[in-house]
Parts: C-alpha cells; structure tokens; sequence
C-alpha cells in the first residue's frame, strides 16, 4: 500500500509545520523526520534495476541512511512535534499525546530488509519508489493507530516531479521567495537546529538549491484534487485556513478543535525585509539569477513590489573581482585537484571580466563499455541562459580512444544576467547524452561503487584574453 499523502517543497519552506498541523489531526500522522528515502531509492534505481552483485552495496547505503536520520537524529523533529503539543495545551487545547515513534535497530534493519527486498526484485523508477514508500507506512502504521500517514521530507518534490504522487492521494507542496529561502538556510546555527548545518552554503550554491527545487514545483501539474501548492506566507498568515486545506486535500474532516489547536501554535514572525539580510552585491546577484525560477512561483517584480519598501537591486553593486566559474548546481568535487564530476545536467555561473572574451572549457571522460559501446560516442552540448531563454553555444565528443575535449564558448554569444562596469555574470548549462551511475555497472568494468549518475569530468576551465589565462573552478 503507497503512502496516503506526501509533503515536500523548499528547505525551510515550512514543511516541519506543515507536519506538525497534520498531527493535530486525531487520524493521521505524518512522519516529520524526513526519511529521504524517495530521493535515496531515486537514486540508486531510477531509470534500471541493480545488478544482483550490488545488492549488499544498495543495502549498507539504505541501512546507513535509515539509522541516520530515523534512529539516531530521530530527536531533533520529534522535540520540535512535542513542543507545539505542549505549546497547544498550554493555550487550553485538549490534545491527545501520541506514542512516541521510535526507529530502535530491530526496526531499522526490518524497514532496510524490505526496501532492499524491492531492489531484489528488479523494480526500479516509479514502482520501486512507490512501494518503498508503502514498506515506510506499513512499518509506521505498527506503531501508530491513525489511517491516513503520510511522510515528509523538502526533497519529496523532486521525485513527484518525476514520478508523479506514488500512489499518494495528495502532496502538500510549499513554496517561498529565494530571500527569505536563503536568509532561512545561513541563520545561525542555535544548537536545536543543527541538521540544518548542511544547508547552509555559499550563496552561489543556495542560488542553484532554490532553482532546482523552483522548477520541480513549477512542473508539477496545478490540480487541486492532486497536489497542493501552497505559500509559506499562507501558511504564517493565515494557519486556520491553510489547516483545513491540507486536511481537506487529503481526504480528513474538518476537525474544528485540530484546526483551532494547529494554527494557535503557529507563531508570526517578525523579522524584517528578508532581502535586508542580504549585502547589496548578494541582493543584486540573487534577484538576477533568480528571475525565472522566483517567477515561476509567483514570486515577480510585481510581489515584491506590494512590499513597498522593496527597491530591485542595483547591478554596480556587484564586484567582479577575476575571471572564475562558480557551480550552480549539478556539479560536484572529485576529491583530486579541482576537477568536478557532470551529473545529468550541470550549471553554471561564469564571471568574467570586460577584457575576457573567451572561456574553454574541458572534459575528461572514460566511459565503461556497458554504457558507450565500441564505435559510439557520448556529447556534452553547453547552452547560454539568459532572459531570452537557452542558446547553444556549442557541444563536444567523448568516447572511444578520444578521453578529453573541449568547448570554446565566446563571451559576447552570451547575453549576461548581471553586467557593469567591473564584468559581468553569465549562466552555462551542459547537457550530457549519456550518463552511468558505476553502482550499477557490472565487475568487469572496473569502476568503483558509485551513487550519482554522473557523466564526464569537468577540468580547470582556461580563460582568454586577460592576463589572467586560467582560472580554477570554484564553489566560493
């Protein structure tokens, strides 16, 4: 049986709450500690089965992730469930406490058995990840009474956009401007927050999160009857109406004292302008590589603009300093100098000085013959970005005796998203045709257990034009 319902959408985007709203409901619960199984079983048996000789593999990744986050961080979003409850009694609310979840070793190894009993079984994509999500609510509903259970992770979104509901009756998707996103994700860390630690990242990096996620939700399909949407500002402003939306998209009667009980322990946040967070460059860089994905939400000049105390940013307040390239997202260490493994797709950002005129840039790839066959090749094709929309700027060929190519992209092909004096910003998208994840490769190939799908590596780009000739790549 697939989960009753999901809840997914931006990292810190009110999710927890979310969650927390359902609990007050007395038949349904919804397990606030984010699994990630979606995204983890997504990414071992997305597109094909596991080769049967990776299975023990499969199953040390699913168990170390199970006893991570639902045994051994299961404190910090239970704490956070306890706290509205006290916090809704104390206002007179009769709420009935619910026995505790707890995720003890004999459960972890029980859930991670049937998981990867799935993967025995060959199935991979949509029926893998919706049946892993049954074998969650079947080990949730041993503990807990309620009918209608439901999961939640940010990261749930991603999968339903490429999945669709897995079985689910509904998604409860949360959205919110990149700003108030990113001031969110670099607080400071209080001690009772510390998962989050590993959101907070460079801005450039907090730029490509809110434009993955962004266009996930924008490519979701606006049914009411299907998935909700819904704004984390709905959510602060207005608790007792979003409440009985989400219970009733899911299928619950309009409980008036779970209703009254979830939104009185919403607390209203006063914190200011959340572009004020912000240096004028930060403000200036994210609103403009940003455009498209805040629009895609509702999030437009015309939103921030009912503010009335909101100025769009001014590009001269951005310094480039040197010519380097900045990843967006898709891209991610190799562990040796600094070389960068391609995932499926890859962004992005390139600064450039006005005297540049010329990036070009490298890959190395060796692909096992299981993915390209003697005689094929593989291509990486780079397109511009820009307000216009996407440009080909060019494309390279791999494979074979041929490890290295590269693609020389002329700056001024390019409009930048961001250009004063001191240069400009440019945005690159590549686009691989083929891509492996070595996990799934057999033996003989000689590649080590992989988990991303990955495609080439990119190298140490070479800029010309400029005294500086080379630059190396950067996740400042």
């Amino acid at each position: 049986m697939a989960m009753d319902f999901l809840v997914g959408g931006l990292p810190r985007g009110g999710t927890t709450i979310t969650a927390d709203l359902f609990n007050f409901h007395p038949n349904t619960f919804c397990l606030a500690q984010e699994s990630q199984i979606l995204p983890l079983c997504a990414g071992l048996g997305d597109i094909e089965p596991v080769a049967p000789q990776h299975l023990p593999t499969v199953r040390d990744f699913v168990r170390r992730q199970i006893d991570d986050v639902l045994r051994v961080s299961a404190g910090h979003n239970v704490a956070g469930e306890e706290l509205a409850a006290a916090r809704a009694e104390k206002m007179g609310f009769k709420i009935a406490r619910r026995q505790r979840l707890v995720f003890d070793e004999e459960r972890v190894n029980r859930l991670t058995d049937s998981i990867v009993a799935l993967f025995a079984q060959g199935l991979y994509g949509e029926e893998l990840l919706t049946q892993c999500m049954g074998e969650l609510r079947n080990e949730i509903k041993q503990s807990v009474s309620a009918e209608f259970i439901g999961e939640k992770s940010p990261s749930n979104v991603l999968s339903i956009a490429r999945f669709g509901l897995l079985g689910a009756k509904a998604a409860v998707i949360m959205k919110r401007e990149p700003y108030a996103f990113m001031r969110s994700m670099r607080q400071v860390d209080t001690g009772n927050d510390s998962l989050n630690a590993a959101f907070r990242k460079p801005v450039w990096e907090m730029i490509g999160l809110y434009r993955v996620y962004a266009g996930a939700i924008a490519n979701l399909t606006p049914s009411q009857k299907l998935v909700v949407g819904d704004y984390y500002s709905d959510l602060i402003d207005a608790p007792a109406t979003f409440a009985e939306k989400m219970f009733n998209a899911v299928g619950l009667s309009a409980d008036p004292e779970a209703i009254a009980a979830a939104a009185a322990t919403v607390r209203p946040q006063i914190m200011g302008p959340s572009w004020e967070s912000f240096t004028l460059a930060e403000q200036a860089l994210i609103w403009r590589l940003t455009t498209d994905a805040r629009a895609s939400l509702g999030y437009d000049a015309a939103y921030f603009g009912k503010n009335g105390h909101f100025v769009e940013p001014d590009n001269s307040s951005y310094d480039v300093e040197s010519n380097r390239v900045h990843v967006i997202s898709g891209l991610h260490p190799t562990g040796k100098h600094d070389n960068l493994w391609l995932e499926e797709e890859g962004w992005l950002a390139v600064e450039s000085t006005p005297e540049c005129k010329l990036v070009t840039l490298r890959f190395w790839a060796n692909f096992p013959h299981s993915v390209l066959p003697p005689g094929e090749v593989a291509t990486i094709e780079a397109y511009g970005f820009d307000e216009a929309g996407e440009k080909l700027l060019g494309s390279c060929t791999l494979g074979g005796a041929k490890h290295t190519d590269t693609i020389p992209v002329a700056l001024d092909d390019l409009a930048p998203l961001l250009e004063n004096s001191s240069g400009a910003v440019r945005m690159i998208i590549l686009r691989p045709s083929h891509s492996f994840r070595p996990v799934n490769l057999p033996a003989s190939d000689g590649v080590g257990v992989g988990f991303a799908r990955v495609s080439a590596m990119m190298l140490p780009p070479i800029f010309e034009g400029t005294a500086q000739q080379s630059s190396q790549a950067a996740n400042s």
